[in-house]
């Protein structure tokens, strides 16, 4: 009898986890959109500001924003991703949520992986890895300088 208690609990619990999952990694994947779209609008500090104390304890606004400055410059607008995989922890009350993509910028391919802390049905940025050769190997655009000559009279000539 007890035994088939116990078991009708855990699958409960592994029910009620197995929502909770669903309704997380909803949240995480639209986090993953804002990311983008803050990504593209060039609100690079706001990604650092919004982001959870996972992220501003591993990294400073200076680093992410440089590297965030290298992913606009280098791979150029982003066009479409692939999810590659998932996965979701729950460890003391803290739900982290991971996803995977292959994505696609105008100037080169990505993998990419997004770490966000979930909690009341929203999701902060706890990391980010993205890991391209295009972002390694592209230079990014330098600006054109313009360089204004003013002719020289040419010098006299006497006979």
């Amino acid at each position: 009898m007890r035994t088939g208690l116990a078991m009708g609990a855990a699958a409960a619990l592994a029910v009620l986890a197995g929502c909770s999952a669903g309704a997380d990694t909803s949240a995480a994947e639209a986090g993953v959109a804002e990311f983008r779209q803050m990504l593209a609008a060039g609100r690079l500090a706001d990604i650092y500001r919004t982001s959870a104390p996972e992220m501003q304890g591993a990294t400073s606004e200076a680093q992410l924003t440089q590297l965030l400055s290298a992913v606009r410059d280098r791979l150029g607008e982003f066009q479409s991703a692939d999810r590659a995989g998932w996965h979701w922890n729950n460890n003391n009350g803290v739900t982290l949520v991971t996803l995977n993509y292959n994505s696609r910028y105008a100037a080169g391919e990505a993998e990419e992986r997004f770490v966000y802390r979930v909690g009341g049905g929203s999701a902060a940025l706890a990391g980010y890895n993205i890991s391209s050769m295009a972002l390694i190997t592209n230079v990014a655009p330098q600006p054109v300088q313009q360089i204004h000559a003013t002719p020289t009279p040419a010098p006299d000539k006497q006979p």
